[in-house]
């Protein structure tokens, strides 16, 4: 198994648990958690990248929502938003279709949210 999706399968529990506490979590959290350095721009820009896409390589053909969705760059004032690979990638699976982004995005994190909510069982 290559390194991506060693890192992949172990960064699924962590996204389903925030999901499941309808939070989100930045990208330096996420490298702290599986130990890549931000400061190495392979990682940062390859290494990540790769890892979000299999990510949602494991979960797009199950008909599951893009987990990547609650993977945010940070927070922006009072908000946070998702990187813009996660857009591209919604256009790339057909998932983004809408000439609103953030409109789909909301949607998207609001089904995330209500799929794994703890709140919800």
């Amino acid at each position: 198994m290559e390194q991506e999706e060693k890192l992949a399968q172990k960064l699924m529990p962590k996204l389903i648990e925030v999901a499941s506490n309808e939070s989100w979590i930045s990208y330096s959290e996420i490298a702290d958690f599986l130990g890549i350095d931000l400061g190495n721009p392979d990682d940062r820009w390859q290494l990540m990248g790769q890892v979000m896409q299999k990510v949602n390589d494991i979960t797009v053909p199950q008909g599951y929502l893009l987990t990547s969705v609650i993977v945010h760059k940070g927070r922006i004032g009072t908000r946070t938003e998702p990187g813009d690979g996660y857009f591209l990638l919604a256009r790339e699976v057909g998932f983004l279709t809408t000439e609103n982004p953030f409109q789909f995005w909301g949607m998207q994190l609001q089904k995330c949210h209500n799929k794994h909510s703890n709140r919800r069982k």
